[in-house]
């Protein structure tokens, strides 16, 4: 593994409904007793969510077995 190495997790959105604005969102990993801090700036446009919104219906629900990573327990 590289260290430039990167991993997309899905994550089961439960709050409300993002809008067209600008968002700072920061983020906490703790991994064995090893903590870090994330930042990111996040701007979310009319087109992305109605792009969005297309995909979702074409697709359909898409469903998350739980505990799919096999490291979890």
């Amino acid at each position: 593994m590289t260290p430039m190495t990167s991993f997309n997790y899905p994550i089961r959105w439960s709050g409300e409904i993002l809008k067209h604005c600008e968002y700072d969102g920061t983020f906490t990993v703790d991994m064995n007793e090893n903590t870090q801090t994330f930042e990111q700036s996040l701007s979310i446009k009319n087109e992305d969510i109605k792009e969005t919104q297309k995909k979702m219906d074409e697709r359909g629900e898409v469903k998350v077995s739980p505990k799919t990573i096999p490291w979890t327990t």
